[in-house]
This record gives structure tokens, sequence and C-alpha cells, in this order.
């Protein structure tokens, strides 16, 4: 096929991520920001340095084009003559330039980046001292992944020295790869019955809307907070993966999956996972372009379960779901039983083996003086991004409107860990902990405490008690909708308890709920009770 002349259709991840940056630009825009403590770059000469690495890699040529009602495809255009912005903040301070800097990415990252011509992105140079400066790269995530962001970055740094020097520039190999667009090609031919019967069978009877997210609330702009673990504890949580034969991704993603499942109080968790996506060709594992998928993983969870045996599972798991993870994400919420209107995943995890700063480390001396952030921000509303460095660093991007609780997900991650940091893996999930000190002395200081007061002969007096004196009072509200006062939460109680008697329910029998969590699930619970039987609870 000629890339230069004919299209080919986006990847199901690349038209979502369009998608979702039409109608809020900020989203799925990378922002590079490097910092250069020893080097104050010259705009002409970084001009041509990215304008040559435009003519060396075809990916950065890509323009993504609308057609009609059919869906975004996208191919190899004419590049347009690349700009610089250059900005001049010497004279300022180092903490206002940091607060500066900061005001300028938020302005940066409203503007969007326009995707139909190429090439799609921007530089700003700023200038903050006479042998300092800080380049900011912004782009679409569409065009490039994670793995891609290093080669290209170095590419534009050699081709800076040896135009400044007068030499030709040497030409990495894998800036020069055309494999994205074959395999952009090649996704959409895929077949996709097999991986649609995969996930039907491991999100069944999945209902979803966990309480997680609070969808009453408008998406607005993301915050990010930091976790990072120490130096030895990232140790051994590698150990412990050598030692159950897994990798530190999976231990990640089951800690996640703990965390997720304990907090929603369930015995399971669904999340979307993010993984490289480069298994349809060969020799792509350099290849630049974005090739990343997300897929819905489920993980299970029994508190009898050794640390080991989890781990195994998730791994079996994660291998499994290879060949199906090209299944396009938008079509496998109808397999579910989440309910119309919400969300398949809530929230999604990703795990790199380095972040950028440390990738950069590796493309010689120059860059252990210079400092590279990634800032990021994708369109759901709890993302996590953990990168194996030297020490473990766990990136939590949130919504802080929709999951408030956010904070505390992060502390219970980082605390898990910790904990199957100095666990063997023979040690059930039960006796594994995520509360800090704080949470876990207040609640032993509650089990502890005496209460002389006469306790009510049953709940269900007190209740009705409640009901009686304020039956306008809000009892129940549902995040997403549904509430009851305790004055009709005590009827529909009545009117389904006198329904259990009716049926034969009697003094001592026990009944059980197939229900999802709602106003309806405390009915029944309370109706049961009415009825003088027992709530049956696995």
């Amino acid at each position: 096929m000629n890339f230069q002349t004919q299209s080919v259709p986006l990847t199901p991840v690349q038209e979502a991520m369009v998608a979702a940056s039409s109608k809020r630009p900020w989203l799925y825009l990378e922002q590079i920001v490097c910092h250069l403590a020893q080097e104050c770059l010259n705009p002409d000469i970084l001009v041509a340095a990215f304008q040559s690495l435009v003519e060396q890699s075809p990916v950065l040529r890509l323009a993504i084009h609308s057609r009609g009602a059919a869906p975004p495809a996208q191919h190899i255009a004419t590049p347009q003559d690349v700009a610089v912005e250059t900005l001049d903040w010497a004279p300022v301070s180092p903490d206002d330039i940091r607060q500066q800097l900061q005001t300028f990415l938020e302005t940066d990252r409203a503007k969007g980046c326009p995707l139909d011509a190429a090439p799609c992105f921007r530089l700003t140079l700023i200038r903050t001292g006479p042998t300092s400066s800080i380049l900011v790269w912004s782009f679409p995530h569409a065009l490039l992944d994670g793995r891609s962001f290093a080669p290209l970055l170095a590419q534009a740094f050699t081709n800076y020295e040896a135009i400044e020097v007068g030499r030709p520039s040497p030409i990495a190999p894998e800036v020069s790869n055309d494999a994205f667009l074959h395999h952009c090609a090649i996704s959409e031919a895929l077949d996709h019955a097999a991986g649609e019967a995969y996930f039907a069978r491991t999100l069944d009877d999945w209902e979803g809307d966990t309480g997680l997210i609070d969808f009453r609330q408008e998406p607005g702009r993301k915050e990010t907070l930091i976790q990072q673990l120490t130096t030895h504890e990232t140790k051994a949580l590698v150990s412990l993966a050598k030692a159950t034969g897994v990798t530190l991704s999976t231990v990640v993603c089951a800690a996640w999956g703990i965390v997720l499942a304990r907090f929603t109080g369930r015995a399971d968790a669904v999340f979307g996972m993010t993984l490289s996506g480069r298994h349809l060709l060969e020799n792509t594992k350099t290849a630049l372009g974005c090739f990343i998928v997300t897929v819905p993983f489920r993980v299970k969870l029994d508190q009898d379960l050794s640390i080991g045996t989890l781990l195994r599972s998730v791994r079996k798991g994660q291998l499994e779901i290879r060949p199906f993870e090209h299944t396009p994400l938008a079509g496998l919420r109808r397999l579910t039983n989440v309910p119309p209107g919400k969300p398949l995943l809530e929230s999604s995890l990703m795990f790199e083996t380095a972040s950028l700063d440390v990738r950069m480390q590796d493309y010689g001396d120059a860059w252990q003086h210079r400092r590279v952030e990634l800032h990021e921000e994708d369109d759901l509303p709890l993302t996590v991004a953990a990168y194996q460095d030297e020490a473990l660093r766990l990136e939590v991007e949130y919504d802080g409107k929709q999951v408030p609780q956010a904070p505390r997900l992060a502390r219970y991650l980082k605390n898990l860990l910790c904990e199957l940091a100095h666990a063997p893996p023979t040690t059930q999930l039960a006796q594994l902990s995520m509360l800090d000190e704080g949470e876990r002395q207040r609640l032993e200081f509650l089990a502890s405490a005496t209460d002389t007061r006469v306790s009510e002969p049953c709940c269900i007096t007190a209740f009705e008690r409640q009901a009686t004196h304020w039956p306008d009072r809000m009892a129940l509200e549902r995040i997403g909708g549904g509430k009851l006062t305790y004055g009709e939460l005590d009827a529909a109680a009545n009117a389904l308890a006198q329904r259990l008697i009716d049926r034969g329910i009697a003094h001592g029998d026990v009944v059980g709920i197939c229900a999802t969590r709602s106003p309806a699930f405390v009915v029944a619970i309370l109706a049961i009770w009415k009825a003088g039987a027992a709530l049956g609870l696995s």
C-alpha cells in the first residue's frame, strides 16, 4: 500500500481519542517539558532540528481528516514549516518560573492541537537564563504512544547537535519506520467475534456502577498526585514477582484490583488495562505510532486466596487477553449487565518499565543534565500510571469532582504495595492491610470501646422509630439517581415484608437477595428483617 497517496483507518483507540478531544480539546494532548539547566537553545537551530525530524519520521507527517459520515482516516501529508514560539523568562525568579510554567501548560493544553495538517505539534522555547531554557513539545496522543516519545525526542536533539556543528545527523532506524501504518491497515481487517466471545465470558454478570464515581457531577479538569515507593520496597516487589513467576506489572495490577474491590465492597473489580498493542506485526517493539490498546480486566478475589495464587491467576489473565487485545472497547459494554448510560470502565491502569525521564538518560551523557516531565490528561475519571524506575512511581490522575476520594485510593494502593513487599507469597489476602496507621488506630479504638448505654432490642425497632419521627427526612440517595425518605423506605419495606410472609417466610428462615446495589436492595434487607427472617450473605 502506498501511504503517500492512500488513507488508512484509525485504530479504535485513536478514534476514541479524537472523538474525546473534539469535545474537550485539552484531553489526550501530550506535553513533554524538557528542563535544560545548562543549555540555552538557539530557536533557529531548534526549528531546523524538528523540521529534519518531520522529514525523517513518517508518523510525524500524519494528518487525520474527517470523511463525512464515515469514520475519520489518516494519511501521510505534505508537511508545513515547523515553527517555534519563544518566551523570555530570564528576569523571573525560579519560584515564579515554576508558577508561570504551570499557568502556561494549562493555557497550552486548553488550546488542543489541530489534527488535519502535518506536523500536528507545537514547540515553545522558554529562555530562563543566560545558559538555561525550557522546551515544551505539545502533540496529540492519537499520533504517538508513550514508547514513541523517547526515540523522537532523542533524534530531535541529535539533529540539533549535528546542525550546530555542521555535520550530517545519524538517523535511528526506528525513527524512519512506517510499521504503524501497516498495523492500522491490518487492524481494520480483524474479525472480533472471538474477542467479543472472550470478553462476554470474562465479564459475565458484571454489573458495574460500583459507586466509585459520582456521575451527578459534570466532568472537570483533572489533577495528578504522586506516590513513590522506596528503592528497597521496589526491589522487594520485584523479588515477590520473580518468586511467583510473574512480573511487577502483575503485582501492581493485582494490588489495584484489591483496592477497588475493597473500597467498593465487592469480591471483584473491573478496570481498564492499557497495553502496548504491538503484537499484530513482527518487529514493532520499537516502532513509532499510537499502538496502545485498552481492555477491560477483571480481578476476582477470595480472602482465603494466598498472594501467590492471586498473582498467578492475574498473570494468567494478562496472557490470555493478548490475542483479543484489539477488540474495540466501545462494543463491549452491551455484553455486560452494566446499566444503560453507565460506563463499562470507571478507572484504568497503565504500567511502564520506566518513566520518560529515566528512558531519556539512556541516550547519552547530555541527558544526565536534562530533566524531562510528561503531562497528560485522558477522559476517564480515574487513571493510575505506574513507572518501574529504581523506585516505583505511581501517578494518579483524577477528576476531583467525580472522584473526591481519589487521594485515599492512591494512599491505599501505595500502602498495599508496601504490605506486599514485606509479605511471603503464602500470605492470605485477608492478612493484608491497605489502611493508614491513623485509620487503623481509629478502627482499633472503636472496636475496643465499651458502650454502657442500653442497646436497642432490634435494629428494625430503631429504624421504625426514626421513620415515625422524621418520615420526610432523606434516608437513601444513590449516586447517579434514586432517593427514598424514611417514610417511603419504611412503607416499601413493610409492603415487601408482607409479600414475603404471604409466601410462607417465617421467623428464623434465611432469605437471600439477588439484586444490584440500589435503594431496592436496602428495601429488601429491611423487609427480610421485618418478616422475622435472616439475611443470607456469601
